[in-house]
């Protein structure tokens, strides 16, 4: 038989303290057999509305020059296997949560650790991790499934979100102050052995039907710096203008053809904040500039020194790149 003693209580509930006993000095619990467990509680079955812990514990810290233990566990392993535990909590005989010899903790599936009221980060039955927002709304979702895919927003869903990528920015109120560069680079190679590209990807419009549509490359840079593919056909941004009246070039333009419905001489007003190497293409698509010449008019400095291009060539292009000073016709 193995028994412990933990000496009289201060007050019971019950006749030999059977119900509830209260202690109030330091009891030791001696394990004086061996291969038996030091301390057995057993809960009963509880039925009522009220809670009963099968353990409850409490204890006031107030000193603070002292650092307090609240539960300690102090185990010499002499010999154990890789899988034993520091702690195991169980529902119906199986590990939700254990925390192994190592100090390693391991939490059953599709289960999430909460470290603040909305912040948490949850395993999801597939193997993949998500950070995410914990509250109803759920703002935000980081997923990392196991598929080498980072994937904001979390798993697949019937209406997605859309995402915004963005570094670090600087905050209102702070004056002339650069940004942060936002770097994005493919996986390094050794030796003569190339690196990879830095591919960005789009899904077409497919079929009718439920299933995915694939992704493509749009945009391939290569690893010596020296081109980038555009693939999926070539696509590029590209508008035709048909309406009357001048014509004004964005930033999102790349390449404009200008073929009106009614051919007439044309102004064509390039971007007013134009970026440092923006590049574009401006088509007389009518094929009439030798009647009606389109006149491309800079908002910011000039084209290589004049203050407009005259496009008079019938069915002529242009391409222009900006040197962040002036255009320039390549």
């Amino acid at each position: 038989a193995f028994a412990q003693t933990l000496g009289p209580p201060v007050s019971s509930a019950g006749a030999g303290c059977s119900t509830a006993c209260t202690y109030t000095d330091t009891q030791t619990i001696a394990q004086g057999v061996a291969n038996k467990s030091g301390l057995v509680i057993s809960g009963g079955n509880i039925t009522g509305a009220t809670d009963r812990p099968a353990i409850d514990a409490a204890q006031t810290w107030n000193n603070a020059t002292t650092t307090f233990t609240g539960f300690r566990l102090n185990i010499t392993n002499t010999a154990s296997s890789v899988s034993s535990n520091l702690l195991d909590l169980q529902v119906g005989g199986s590990t939700n949560f254990s925390v192994g010899r190592s100090g390693g903790t391991t939490m059953s599936a599709a289960q999430c650790y909460t470290w603040s009221a909305r912040s948490r980060v949850c395993s999801g039955s597939d193997g993949g991790l998500r950070f995410e927002d914990s509250s109803t709304a759920k703002a935000w979702q980081f997923f990392i499934p196991v598929n080498n895919t980072i994937q904001p927003g979390g798993a697949d869903a019937a209406a997605p979100a859309a995402q915004t990528d963005i570094a670090q920015s600087v905050t209102t109120g702070t004056s002339n102050t650069a940004g942060a560069d936002r770097i994005l680079g493919g996986s390094k190679g050794t030796g003569t052995g190339a690196g990879g590209k830095v591919r960005f990807q789009y899904a077409p419009a497919g079929s009718s039907g439920s299933a995915q549509n694939p992704l493509i490359d749009f945009i391939a840079a290569d690893p010596a710096k020296t081109s980038v593919t555009y693939s999926g056909g070539n696509v590029v941004a590209l508008r035709v203008h048909t309406a009357a009246g001048a014509v004004t070039v964005t930033t999102a333009d790349y390449i404009v053809v200008i073929n009106k419905t009614t051919g007439a001489a044309t102004t064509v007003n390039l971007p007013a904040s134009p970026v440092n190497g923006q590049h574009l293409f401006i088509k007389d698509g009518k094929r009439d500039g030798a009647t009606n010449p389109l006149t491309l008019t800079p908002a910011a400095g000039n084209i290589d020194g004049a203050a407009t291009l005259v496009m008079n060539v019938s069915g002529q292009s242009v391409e222009l790149v900006y040197n962040g000073t002036e255009w320039n016709v390549i």
